[in-house]
């Protein structure tokens, strides 16, 4: 789904942008570009919109600014013209969320390169995860009428992408993980706002430095749902990224335990959410499952070398596969 030009106009000139400056950089509605203003740059971010979600991000993107204000690097909301981190353009068809942030300096990582990818760069992933759980503890929303969704949200639109799917048993699966979920405690040393997809696709390495990007589904979460999905993403990453097969045992208890010395350098987390990682690896591979089924299904062709990992996905949440095998 494409920007008109119109849109991109509106869109830019709101954040005080020159449309015929705008270089496309990608997204997943080819919806994010890159602007220069006084000479810096920034990216220009158009999202399309239900109603209910301009609250949802105007609450994300709070967030997102103090963590920047509290020593954490991400990349930083901007103001529009008018002052508003979220700018709402609505046509006939939908509605759009037009937001801008700064422009932040690196790439992402060679994750098949062992001088980028290894325990330094786990252990700072770990640091920046800890810093962000340990931030949130004391994190007050602006406004409590605008406020990011919680993992039941996310829940629900599971159970809808398994219902149109007209696929009953991963619908039991994920009925039974919420039960378990529903039964966990839920105070502020465990769960809070938190990225909630803090793989390596959602940060930028610059030398040492690890910026963290892409809040869009940041959620009121368990701490350790960052620390499985991390270690989801080590371990099995995605399809199309190039690091698709299966790691070694040996690598996920590496990786777990350098990222986790990372994360006690800045938040206290109790030992025994350790032993809950492998219900939230779980609950990342279900979700990762049906979030690709549901893209899957509005264009087979296009993702037809898929099919495989569909197959082997669906078979191992079925059959209770241990996501990682190790012990926790």
């Amino acid at each position: 789904m494409g920007i008109s030009v119109h849109l991109l106009t509106v869109g830019a000139e709101m954040f005080g942008a020159e449309v015929d400056t705008l270089r496309l950089l990608g997204g997943y509605f080819d919806n994010v570009y890159a602007y220069e203003r006084e000479g810096k740059q920034f990216v220009l971010k158009m999202l399309p919109l239900t109603p209910e979600r301009v609250g949802v991000l105007r609450a994300q993107l709070e967030f997102v600014h103090y963590l920047a204000d509290h020593a954490v690097r991400v990349s930083k909301p901007v103001p529009s013209s008018q002052g508003h981190l979220v700018e709402i353009i609505e046509t006939d068809e939908t509605v759009f969320g037009v937001t801008s942030f700064e422009m932040v300096r690196g790439r992402h990582i060679d994750v098949e390169c062992p001088r980028e990818w290894n325990a330094r760069l786990f252990h700072e992933w770990g640091r920046i995860a800890g810093r962000i759980h340990a931030l949130t503890k004391r994190y007050e929303p602006a406004c409590d009428t605008a406020r990011a969704p919680d993992w039941q949200h996310q829940f629900r639109l599971m159970a809808r992408r398994c219902r149109d799917n007209g696929d009953t048993e991963p619908l039991q699966k994920s009925q039974q993980l919420c039960q378990t979920l529903q039964g966990l405690p839920s105070s502020a040393e465990c769960y809070g706002l938190i990225h909630c997809d803090l793989q390596p696709g959602n940060f930028l390495v610059n030398d040492a430095e690890v910026t963290v990007i892409d809040f869009d589904e940041c959620a009121y979460h368990w701490f350790v749902n960052d620390i499985a999905v991390a270690l989801y993403h080590a371990r099995w990453g995605w399809p199309e990224n190039g690091y698709h097969e299966e790691r070694e045992e040996g690598f996920s208890r590496r990786f777990l335990d350098s990222f986790m010395a990372g994360y006690r350098q800045e938040n206290r987390l109790a030992g025994y959410w350790l032993k809950e990682l492998p219900t939230f690896l779980e609950y990342r591979r279900l979700h990762l499952f049906l979030s690709a089924l549901a893209v899957y299904n509005r264009n087979p062709k296009a993702w037809r070398s898929w099919r495989p990992w569909f197959k082997e996905k669906r078979k191992a949440i079925l059959q209770d596969v241990p996501v990682v095998d190790i012990e926790f």
